[in-house]
Parts: structure tokens; sequence; C-alpha cells
């Protein structure tokens, strides 16, 4: 018989080295996320522990796959269709792990958050080495100078990642250590590093991302209001005079966000240019009009998920030659596209409810001087605020690296 303990053990390990292995791309994590699913799977069946299971989490959860499958199967195209929905069930069960390891691992919050400064340690430090060499980062990897690597991987995404983290490494630290002096000089100084780092990343979304959870957090925390907003007033300026001094990062930064958002496009139906603006860039309004194409076809349950990768280029639905990508940068957009209204109706109700928490903490804060929520809650309230928010360009809504970023907050 193996021993649960050990096992545990085990299964918290690879856990804390989740986040580190999410700089090396999809595979890793992935191997990890398998592990840590099957020892929840295997203890929680055996002990008859079905609390992880009844639960409004699990019967919410259930009920979305259970329609993603169904969609799948009847989609125009069920092998493909079903490569992403019929193994999402993982990620579900990856959140209700993590639930099982905070209440069978002492400590393990704690443990966790060491393990996620490590790694924010040396992300930001591969960071600041790629924009001052311009160059490959430190482990060889190639990153054009506009943008930045991810430490142990060629893909484009350092931005993403840290502004998706950093919520989450918020709210683990200031649930696991007391409020020293260290720990806030800390929290100060990453703050304005990751704030600095992103802007610099050239992610311009991330960047966004990351300014609406600084704002969020601003706003609706207790205790840690002031130290956010000194920290983003600091990284302010160090983002003014950096873009200032450097053409390359205001052209890429600035004036090139506002060219894009302002610029016109050729309707090809007519060959004139459109009068109203393109949706968030030229390279996106192709993409997000195709799949609105799509979506007006099938409004109700959609095309299927990871069909639009293969509908784009009907002339159906195509609005021009650049209208085909594996998926068309807006989660909201793809879900209309390929699960339709029902789908998207899961992904609301969310979004519907987060903010329903929201509301009542700060009614009852201003109106009742009473805390609803921790500011441990709300930092993690944000991550789930940078998942759902729905006007900024977007990853794919059923990619494997992506949805493990978005899932990792949901068993704390």
């Amino acid at each position: 018989m193996i021993d649960k303990k050990l096992l545990i053990n085990f299964s918290s390990t690879i856990y804390y080295l989740l986040p580190i292995s999410l700089l090396t791309g999809p595979l890793i994590p992935e191997i990890i996320l398998l592990l840590i699913i099957l020892i929840f799977l295997f203890y929680s069946i055996k002990e008859k522990d079905w609390l992880y299971y009844n639960n409004n989490f699990s019967k919410f959860f259930l009920l979305f796959y259970i329609y993603l499958i169904l969609r799948s199967f009847f989609s125009e195209n069920p092998y493909l269709s079903l490569e992403s929905s019929l193994f999402y069930f993982r990620f579900g069960l990856f959140a209700l792990a993590t639930w099982f390891l905070i209440v069978n691992k002492k400590n393990f919050i704690r443990e966790f958050s060491l393990f996620l400064i490590i790694t924010l340690l040396i992300a930001i430090t591969d960071g600041y080495y790629q924009y001052f060499n311009n160059s490959n980062n430190i482990f060889g990897f190639e990153s054009p100078g506009t943008r930045m690597s991810l430490t142990f991987n060629d893909n484009l995404t350092l931005g993403s990642f840290l502004a998706r983290i950093f919520p989450l490494l918020f709210a683990v630290v200031i649930y696991s250590f007391n409020n020293t002096r260290l720990k806030l000089i800390y929290l100060f100084f990453t703050f304005i590093f990751i704030d600095t780092l992103v802007y610099l990343s050239g992610e311009r979304t991330s960047f966004g991302l990351l300014t609406l959870a600084s704002i969020f957090l601003i706003l609706v925390i207790n205790e840690y209001k002031l130290l956010r907003l000194f920290a983003l007033i600091v990284s302010i300026i160090i983002i003014s005079i950096i873009t200032i001094l450097s053409p390359d990062i205001r052209e890429r930064n600035i004036e090139g966000t506002i060219n894009q958002m302002t610029s016109k496009i050729t309707n090809p139906s007519n060959d004139e240019v459109d009068n109203t603006n393109v949706i968030f860039s030229p390279g996106h309004h192709p993409l997000i009009m195709t799949a609105i194409n799509m979506f007006k076809d099938k409004p109700l349950f959609g095309h299927g998920p990871k069909l639009y990768r293969v509908l784009c280029s009907n002339h159906k639905y195509k609005f021009n030659d650049n209208s085909c990508s594996t998926h068309p940068h807006n989660n909201y957009i793809q879900a209309l596209s390929e699960i339709g209204i029902v789908g998207l109706g899961f992904i609301l109700f969310l979004l519907i409810y987060l903010s329903q928490k929201i509301l009542v903490h700060l009614y009852n804060k201003i109106i009742l001087s009473k805390n609803t929520l921790t500011d441990y809650e709300i930092a993690l309230i944000a991550c789930f605020l940078l998942t759902l928010w729905p006007f900024f360009p977007s990853q794919n809504l059923f990619n494997n690296w992506i949805n493990i970023i978005y899932y990792l907050p949901v068993g704390f």
C-alpha cells in the first residue's frame, strides 16, 4: 500500500514546480497537471471523500463540460472539435486537486508562495536581461526587440505570464506572511518591477490587464491600498521616463497603439474603406468579423470547439483574405462562434456572479463599514477578472497553457 503522506508530499512538490514549468511552454505543465490529478482522484475516491465533487463549482463545471462534449459531438467535424473538449475536464479536476492539497498538506499555501516568489524572480530577471541586451534571453531563446520570450521557451508571452500571475502572487503572499517591513518592501518593489517589465515587453494587452488588476485592487482591497497606489505611481513615473527616452518603446506602445485603434480597413464587399474604426487592430478585425459571421449562422449553439480555424476560410464566413487563424483572439467572440449563446452563458454567469460578490463587498464596506471579502479573496477575484475581461484581445479559449493559468487560482 502506497503511503498517503508520501504521495501527497510528492504531489505538493510537483505542484510547487508548476509556475516555473509554465515558463517552459505547455508540455511539462501538462505532465505535472496529470500527476496531480491522478493522485487526487486516487485518494478522494479511495477515501470516498465526495465533498470535492458535491459542491456548486463541481456541478457547474460538469454541466459546462457536458455541454462542450455534446456541442463537439454534433458539430460538423466531431473528431477535430473533441480534441479541445474531450479532455477539458482535467482543468476542473486540477482546481479540485488544489483544494485537496490545501486541506491535506500543512502550510501548502505558504510553501507554494515561496516557490512562486522564486519563479517570479527568475522571470523578472530574465525579462530585464532581454530588454537591456536587446537579444536572446538568458538561456538563448530568441526574443525580437519589441517582445520577450518565456524564460525556457521561445513563446513571446512573458508579459502575459507576469500580468496574470501577479494577482495570485499578491494573494498567497499576503495570506502566508505577517505584515513585516520585509514583506511590504518586497511587495512594493515587485509591483514596480512587474509593472515596468510588462510595459517593456511590448504586450499591450498584458499591460492593459495588469493596469486593470491594479486599479481594481486599489479600489477594492482593504489593507494594502496605499502600498499598491504608491507602487503604481512610481511605476507610472518610470514608464513615462522610459517612453520619453526610448523612441522604439514610444512607437510600439503609444503611437502604434493609437494608429492601430484609429485606422480604417477595406470592406471586401464594396472595396471601400469602412467609416468605422477597426476592432482592436487591422490584424484582429478580420478575425473577429469572421467569427461574428459564424455566430450569425449558428447563434444558439455555435459551430463547435476548435472549428474556427477550419471554417474561417469558408467564403460564407470570411471577412477577407486575412480572416484565418487558430482563433479569433477574443474569448467572448470565440465563444459565440464556437459554442454559441448557450456556451457564452456559462462565462457570463461567472462574470455576473463575481461582479455581485464585489458589489456586495463594496456596499457593506461603504455603507455598513464591514468587509465581506478578505484581501486574499479580493486578489484571487482579480485573477478571475483578468480571465473574464471581455474588452481586450486574448489567447485561444481552449489553449492548454493559458487554461492552466486560468484555473490555477480556482482551488485557492
